[in-house]
């Protein structure tokens, strides 16, 4: 049998690992929009500098992402981050909600 320690140690390790998730998630968002920001002013930089060769649309994206590869990478790699931060967040939210009913249980409702 689980005693009222236990639980009281694991709700607060769940709430402090909560906490930390969330901070990261919006430490990853943020990272993600600054990105996305880099990558927009890159692409009006090459845009607006008459950078971007080819005789049609297609063919004039694909050299804008050539020329913008770096920013995309980097928006790419941040996006990855920012999903797994908000993975975290909700296996951490879920394990909280569980040291929560095991705590009801424990105390007897």
């Amino acid at each position: 049998m689980i005693d009222k320690q236990t639980v009281l140690d694991n709700l607060l390790e769940a709430t402090a690992a909560l906490e930390a998730a969330e901070l990261e998630a919006v430490d990853a968002e943020v990272r993600l929009l600054r990105a996305k920001e880099a990558l927009r002013r890159a692409e009006d930089q090459i845009l607006m500098g008459g950078k971007i060769e080819g005789k049609n649309e297609r063919t004039r994206e694909a050299h804008l992402a050539e020329l913008t590869g770096r920013e995309l990478d980097e928006v790419a790699a941040l996006r990855v981050n920012a999903v797994c931060a908000g993975a975290a967040l909700r296996v951490l939210r879920e394990r909280l909600a569980t040291w929560r009913a095991v705590a009801e249980l424990v105390a007897g409702r």
